[in-house]
């Protein structure tokens, strides 16, 4: 014990790969959520209903005598031009909708880490494992120059509790128009800052936690995403019978909540 107190007393020498590390998954999270920004739907238009100014020519212009024409039903949808100026519209206001309420999530997600962990300080040193460290930034730098470890944590903290927050995370950027794997990028990005930000704080960042939150949590969000996603009527985007509603709250309580 006296050894290894002896080590860790010594100044460390830097090692910029899990600065880097955290700094290229936050590049590739932002690239991400750029890139899958939702495009704008493509709607039939025909265009004798829309523009009045082309003439038609008389002798291809159909009479009512026309059995043929008469009997023949219309395809596509007649819109006129205010309407698909709105409808245009209303695209580009949900592609900024998306962008913005991404980070303002990832705003409210981060300072929700925060405050847990100031919460998680009143649980006894035993439930915690954090013991004998007072928090402080030397112990945030202990995890940048000494990297990630891996920790000896109860079960339930490993196997339950990072994989149900690696899925909210998950469940985040999905339900926002992410793709799969931007929502994984997502989840490891928020998971890295909790890591080596927050926690770090009171002990250096795990291993086991920056790979089973993500992982973990894309296998249970997306099972949770697709379960939800089928209870949704596609036409109303809502469930149309109660014990529908419920199943969705369950699983997914917290866009539940948002909704």
């Amino acid at each position: 014990m006296k050894r290894e107190r002896a080590r860790d007393t010594k100044t460390p020498q830097a090692s910029p790969r899990p600065l880097l590390l955290l700094l290229s998954l936050l590049a590739v999270l932002l690239v991400g959520c750029a890139a899958s920004t939702p495009a704008s739907p493509r709607v039939p238009l025909d265009v004798t209903a829309t523009n009045t100014s082309l003439p038609v020519p008389l002798e291809t212009a159909p009479s009512a005598a026309d059995s043929s024409y008469a009997e023949e039903p219309s395809s596509g949808f007649r819109l006129d031009p205010a309407t698909l100026e709105v409808n245009a519209s209303s695209s580009r206001s949900r592609e900024r909708n998306w962008s913005r309420n991404i980070f303002h999530a990832t705003f409210g997600v981060t300072t929700f880490q925060s405050v847990m962990v100031v919460a998680m300080t009143q649980l006894p040193p035993e439930v915690t494992g954090w013991t004998g460290r007072e928090p402080g930034f030397t112990n945030i730098s202990r995890s940048f120059t000494l990297g990630p470890r891996f920790d000896d944590d109860a079960w339930y903290w490993n196997a339950v509790a990072h994989p149900l927050a690696g899925a909210e995370y998950y469940l985040l950027a999905r339900n926002r128009g992410a793709a799969g794997w931007q929502a994984l990028l997502y989840a490891a990005a928020l998971s890295a800052f909790f890591e080596f930000g927050p926690e770090a704080a009171y002990e250096r960042a795990s291993i086991q936690d920056l790979i089973i939150t993500p992982i973990g949590g894309a296998i249970l969000g997306e099972c949770r995403y697709q379960a939800r996603k089928a209870l949704i009527d596609p036409r109303t985007g809502k469930a149309n019978a109660t014990w529908k509603q419920v199943l969705v709250v369950i699983l997914d309580p917290i866009e539940a909540l948002t909704e």
